[in-house]
């Protein structure tokens, strides 16, 4: 139960990074486009260094939640640790 409320958790932290994603990517391209291009004309696309950085930071937080094979966040080198310490 508790490993089914981390993924829904997880799922729920993706949609919002994927919200804030958009709404900066809009903020940018508008600024792009309605000062920088239409003032100084066909301007180098500084916004796409962002969008594709921010893109993969963002393909990255969902192969995190898709191909997590450790969802209970548990290092099992520091537990093997722990055994070898305490025994």
């Amino acid at each position: 139960m508790n490993d089914k409320k981390t993924i829904g958790t997880s799922w729920t932290w993706l949609i919002i990074h994927a919200i804030v994603y958009t709404i900066i990517m809009v903020i940018l391209w508008s600024i792009y486009a309605h000062q920088d291009a239409a003032a100084f004309g066909n301007m180098y696309p500084w916004p796409a260094w962002f969008t594709t950085a921010l893109g993969i930071v963002l393909l990255g937080h969902l192969c995190n939640i898709v191909f997590d094979s450790n969802r209970n966040h548990q290092d099992k080198y520091y537990e093997k640790y722990l055994y070898e310490r305490d025994h």
